[in-house]
């Protein structure tokens, strides 16, 4: 079985984001964005909700497109729209039973970005 890494970033505060989703303290490179890149590599696939999903839309990215074209992306959602066909893996329920199969099938270990529930 693969382990499961939680890799978010976060302020020295703890918080993932300011007021709005705001990201304007996060570094946009260097070698904290270098280690961070590394460890991407290093994984096979990434984990989240879809408020951290749908934030990449902010940034170009199309629904349905994968954001790590590396590994596969599994987002847990009960009201998540992409197009037939997509690159993302989307699961509206039984959670547990999906990351227990998911942990048992993948090479490598998880990027979890953010197990969010939908609001």
């Amino acid at each position: 079985m693969q382990s499961i890494i939680y890799d978010v970033a976060v302020s020295i505060d703890g918080c993932i984001a300011g007021p709005d989703g705001d990201i304007s303290a996060f570094a946009e490179g260097g070698p904290v964005v270098e280690d961070y890149q590394a460890r991407l590599r290093t994984y096979s696939c990434a984990i989240m909700g879809r408020a951290t999903y749908e934030f990449g839309y902010r940034f170009g990215l199309a629904p349905g497109a994968n954001p790590y074209p590396h590994m596969d992306c599994y987002v847990f959602s009960r009201t998540l729209e992409v197009p037939a066909g997509s690159d993302v893996h989307v699961f509206r329920d039984r959670a547990k039973e999906t990351i227990t199969n998911l942990k048992a099938q993948q090479n490598g270990s998880y990027q979890v970005s953010l197990i969010v529930t939908d609001q």
